[in-house]
């Protein structure tokens, strides 16, 4: 077995390492009673008005069961809130300086899953709806794609590089 040099020597500490060192000062407790002022949770079953689905939150609009999540926020909207950049201004009217978008304005009728809206956004529609597509451009000396993914990144609290991917297929294309 190769002799690894430990962790004190500033490289990475591994998983096993870091599960060895906090065994000691780590507990898991399991549930517990709810602590006073804590929000209660209705098990009872619902009255005759609710089973009905008059006014019960529980319900979505088509009455059709329990109400699901809700979206996670548009990523469009993250970018403008945060950094404070409205990513639909910067794109708008700049597809053509992507080659690949000049072909889609120049034909759209040839380009099936593409929309290009009447304010002058490309769409790249799929099953799952539409997505904005991101053009090859610059913003103030940085490309919009990165700026986009990075955002995207923080959004999701640094969490991997798939989850990241996942993320930003669901709200934005480019190719």
């Amino acid at each position: 077995k190769v002799a690894v040099p430990g962790a004190e020597t500033g490289r990475p500490e591994t998983g096993r390492e870091f599960a060895a060192r906090m065994k000691d000062r780590f507990v898991l407790k399991g549930p517990r009673e709810p602590k006073e002022g804590a929000g209660e949770k209705n098990i009872n079953p619902p009255n005759s008005e609710e089973a009905q689905g008059a006014n019960t939150p529980h319900n979505d609009k088509t009455g059709s069961g329990p109400k699901s999540e809700p979206p996670p926020p548009s990523l469009i909207h993250v970018v403008k809130d945060t950094m404070g950049i409205d990513i639909t201004d910067v794109v708008k009217g700049r597809y053509e300086e992507d080659q690949f978008f000049k072909l889609i304005l120049e034909s759209p009728k040839d380009y099936r899953n593409f929309e290009v809206d009447p304010s002058g956004l490309v769409y790249q529609q799929s099953d799952g709806g539409r997505v904005l597509c991101i053009p090859k451009i610059l913003y103030k000396g940085r490309s919009i794609r990165e700026i986009v993914i990075a955002e995207a990144h923080t959004l999701l609290a640094h969490l991997s590089a798939r989850k990241t991917i996942a993320y930003l297929r669901d709200h934005v294309w480019w190719k």
